[in-house]
């Protein structure tokens, strides 16, 4: 019989306190524990006992507490002090059964978990706890895209009484801060230019009509959408006269502004 096997006998039969055992655990790589854990487990199978108490050191390390978790004992060894072996044995019960098919052994391991004291409750409370919150969970909906639609500035070549001068400064249109009645004065520092490209958002057809009609060369929307205002990316707002939609969007596709 190696040395391994001697301690653990002895840790299985209670001979040898809990916290030697665990300093000697702790002296080994990870590989090393699990293997450990597995023979452990062999040894407290054949006693028929559990090996005693988990230690109550609060900060002991995930491996400390794994190793009398192993233990598939429903049985609690008297006495005060820290968390039972059944407090862990639930999960003891789930870590063999992947090593070994035992299904008795699982199902002891399982039991001791449930038959644990306040510790238990305790543990159960927060697992249960958790898995709520993760069923609660949702995916937030993600926040519908802004529709935008690609223009440009057109039509201004003819804008009958509202210009008379055959130069630029009539090949191009103001835009407003406020398309109401008496927006006039909310009116842009300097003109767009033909052809200038815009992005409208929406649109409101209650708007400020044009203080004057086009000229007959006139070669926008027929009859023109005098009091038909876009809103632009920017907020400002473009006469829907002096607007031409790309891709052969219709007016009556854009969406009315709230």
């Amino acid at each position: 019989m190696t040395e391994r096997d001697i301690i653990l006998n002895e840790l299985a039969q209670g001979l040898r306190p809990m916290s030697q055992g665990i300093e000697w655990f702790d002296t080994h790589s990870p590989e090393e524990q699990a293997e450990i854990l597995l023979f452990l487990r062999h040894h407290c199978v054949q006693e028929g006992t559990p090996p005693g108490r988990s230690p109550a050191n609060s900060h002991s390390t995930a491996s400390r507490s794994a190793a009398p978790s192993a233990t598939p004992s429903g049985k609690d060894s008297a006495g005060s002090g820290g968390t039972r072996i059944g407090s862990t044995g639930g999960e003891g019960g789930g870590s063999t059964s992947a090593g070994d098919s035992d299904a008795s052994t699982d199902s002891s391991g399982a039991a001791t978990g449930g038959s644990g004291g306040a510790g238990d409750a305790a543990g159960g409370g927060q697992g249960g706890g958790g898995a709520a919150s993760g069923g609660k969970t949702s995916t937030p909906k993600p926040s519908p895209k802004a529709v935008s639609f690609a223009a440009v500035i057109q039509y201004t070549d003819d804008q009958g009484g509202g210009c008379t001068s055959t130069g630029p400064e009539c090949e191009s249109t103001y835009v407003y801060g406020d398309p109401g009645p008496g927006g006039a004065d909310t009116r842009s520092s300097s003109p767009l230019a033909e052809n200038t490209p815009i992005t409208v958002t929406c649109k409101i057809t209650d708007g400020r009509r044009l203080g004057s009609d086009v000229g007959p060369k006139y070669g926008g929307p027929k009859p023109p959408p005098y009091t038909t205002w876009f809103r632009l990316d920017s907020g400002m707002w473009a006469t829907a006269v002096y607007a031409k939609l790309l891709h052969d969007v219709p007016i009556s596709q854009l969406p009315k502004c709230s």
